[in-house]
């Protein structure tokens, strides 16, 4: 599959089917200061906050942004590339929620 013909829908499960192996981790997304976790099952983006618990700041946990997702291109304008986020996938930086 090219980086242009990534949707939304498969980039998001993408991360969702990672993370449901992955039960009670999340998934830092690059170097953006971001990652994806599971919340009562469904895909959210949160802060990555050494100074919380577990490393991730829950309370900041929101839906991942559909709005700034750029179809054209196949990923988040300016923020998290089609290429970072399979890197993010494939190097599986993930970290206990638990912690």
């Amino acid at each position: 599959m090219t980086t242009t013909s990534k949707t939304f829908v498969q980039a998001t499960a993408e991360l969702k089917c990672l993370l449901l192996q992955n039960p009670g981790y999340a998934l830092v997304l690059g170097t953006l200061g971001e990652a994806a976790l599971l919340v009562d099952g469904d895909l959210k983006v949160a802060i990555v906050d050494n100074t919380a618990p577990g490393g991730i700041d829950l309370d900041s946990a929101q839906d991942f942004d559909m709005e700034a997702w750029n179809s054209a291109e196949g990923e988040w304008d300016e923020d998290l590339s089609v290429k970072s986020l399979e890197q993010a996938i494939h190097e599986k930086l993930l970290v206990a929620l638990n912690a």
